[in-house]
């Protein structure tokens, strides 16, 4: 709902301003003076465009491609992760039943808490204790047989790639687009609807409908660039859909008994 109410206030507010300004600029200055800058104007008007349109196009593919690299992100750390503890099975009972165990905390941990302190830049202390715990167990295995050391030398892999995308979601988690073309995409759009003010056409109502459709058009893709540029924050941010898929996964492969004893454990909420 917040998204929602930001995408309203930029999109009605920048239209509202273009209103404003096409009426403000027609009582000060005449139609004739207006119409006088058409020539030179336009040309301008088609370069400030141009270049504006490919900041803003630019921004919007790059963080909407953000998105989609954050969610293939998260479907290789779970990857790796599930893949630990399948590994698992085919060690000595007790290692087995450590290091599913370390698996199963950190993703509970991600799925129900880390998820909601991403944004703020906060560590979740059960996810980190979660898979710190995955690596000492790992690094306590000691592989006898050469099926063992196999099975060890996948898991070092699968643990490397698990805890570099881990790193790569908590780095990109507060944002990927700095204060500095913030600045630049809201200054320039600022810019590009207020050129358009100094051209005159002989309808009123025309020149109004013309402006607020370039305020709408240019609102639009800022507030693309608004909702994606933070993937794990607002409304239509990225889920923890593949954490809980794992979730339900486990359980069906019996690894969590039942969600009472799980509870009892501190593993769920």
């Amino acid at each position: 709902m917040q998204s929602i109410l930001l995408g309203v206030a930029v999109i009605g507010g920048s239209t509202l301003y273009a209103l404003l300004g096409v009426l403000i600029v027609r009582k000060y200055f005449s139609a004739e003076l207006l119409k006088s800058h058409h020539e030179v104007g336009g040309y301008l008007m088609s370069i400030l465009g141009t270049l504006y349109a490919v900041v803003l196009g630019f921004v919007v593919v790059t963080v909407s491609q953000d998105v989609q690299d954050s969610k293939v992100n998260m479907g290789r750390e779970v990857n790796a992760l599930m893949n630990i503890n399948r590994f698992a099975d085919l060690l000595p009972e007790q290692q087995k039943k450590a290091i599913k165990t370390s698996c199963l905390n950190y993703t509970l941990a991600v799925a129900n808490e880390e998820w909601e302190d991403m944004p703020k830049g906060v560590i979740c202390p059960s996810a980190w204790r979660g898979i710190r715990n995955i690596w000492i167990e790992i690094s306590n295995s000691t592989p006898v047989t050469p099926k063992e050391q196999a099975i060890f030398s996948q898991m070092l892999t699968e643990y490397a790639t698990l805890a570099d995308s881990r790193r790569i979601r908590l780095v990109t988690a507060p944002g990927t687009v700095s204060a500095l073309l913030w600045t630049v995409l809201v200054v320039g759009g600022i810019i590009t609807i207020s050129f358009t003010f100094f051209f005159c056409v002989d309808s009123l109502a025309s020149q109004l409908l013309m402006t607020s459709f370039v305020a709408v058009a240019l609102s639009l893709n800022l507030y693309l660039v608004v909702i994606n540029s933070k993937p794990f924050s607002g409304d239509f941010k990225v889920q923890p859909t593949s954490f809980r898929r794992a979730v339900k996964l486990l359980e069906l492969n019996g690894e969590i008994p039942d969600r009472d004893e799980a509870k009892r454990l501190g593993l769920s909420q």
